[in-house]
């Protein structure tokens, strides 16, 4: 999706600052809504059944959220 490649230690700032940003209460989780929130509104704009596609690759222990470890994977999957 989107993998770093160059400027790692920046890249990882990003995906962090992202993360926080959209970790709205600060639980250290997104949840699923604000997940897809973001990416059929902003960026690659995907459809509904993409975002939840990757949701459910993402989301690891099937508790209908992205933790910081499975953002992290998401975003810098190829």
């Amino acid at each position: 999706m989107m993998a770093m490649k160059t400027g790692q230690a920046n890249d990882e700032e990003m995906v962090r600052m992202a993360f926080r940003v959209l970790d709205r209460d600060g639980s250290g989780t997104i949840t699923s809504a604000e997940f897809r929130h973001l990416m059929t509104n902003i960026g690659d704009k995907l459809s509904a059944t993409e975002v939840e596609m990757l949701i459910g690759e993402a989301d690891k222990d099937g508790d209908g959220h992205l933790d910081y470890e499975e953002f992290v994977t998401l975003m810098t999957s190829n």
